[in-house]
């Protein structure tokens, strides 16, 4: 679990495909990386990954044929950067929102226009997870906790602070790119009880 407060940008410095998945390793000289544990779990822009290696300098997980199909890593290239995330424990700051690393689904960026001392940007998201997101509610792009806006036919709007584009992947995106997305999972949970009824 995961609070969707970056603490790092790393970058993809290895894709390697194997008989039953993709084997990736991400590059971070960050220091909070530098005793990662094989088996923990590491957010990477959004995605809950299990460490399978590690150096000082490096990590390295197994991409599973789910994971590629839900997930922006099928576009993944060799040097692209990405938000990396270590897991919550007892002691950590709840800064953000509760982030689980399970992706439900990509979103395309349709606008960054920049608003005074921030940037609002527009996204369009796939219909059946719109019932899932609210106005003030909370959303991770990315793995970024962020707050909805706005919410008009298929898209919502968020405001992003410059902070959070100085420390994380947002400042390389443009229009018409993918990013992954998870909904709140309360209202998830909300929205399973009112079917079963």
């Amino acid at each position: 679990m995961f609070t969707g407060i970056i603490a790092a940008i790393g970058r993809i410095s290895a894709i390697e495909q194997t008989q039953d998945c993709h084997r990736v390793t991400i590059q971070s000289t960050d220091p909070v990386f530098k005793d990662a544990q094989l088996g923990e779990s590491i957010a990477v822009n959004g995605v809950c990954l299990t460490v399978t290696q590690a150096d000082p300098q490096h990590f390295v997980a197994d991409l599973l044929p789910e994971t590629l199909a839900r997930t922006t890593f099928r576009f993944s290239q060799v040097g692209d950067f990405v938000n990396i995330e270590r897991c919550l424990t007892l002691h950590t700051l709840l800064s953000g929102h509760l982030v689980y690393g399970h992706v439900d689904g990509l979103a395309q960026v349709v606008s960054r226009q920049i608003q005074r001392d921030c940037e609002d940007w527009t996204l369009r998201l796939p219909r059946d997870l719109l019932r899932f997101i609210a106005v003030k509610g909370s959303i991770a792009i990315h793995g970024i906790s962020l707050t909805v806006t706005q919410i008009v036919d298929d898209c919502v709007w968020v405001s992003v602070i410059p902070h959070t584009l100085q420390v994380t992947v947002l400042q390389y995106l443009q229009a018409e790119q993918w990013v992954n997305i998870e909904v709140d999972m309360l209202a998830r949970y909300v929205a399973r009880l009112i079917e079963v009824k």
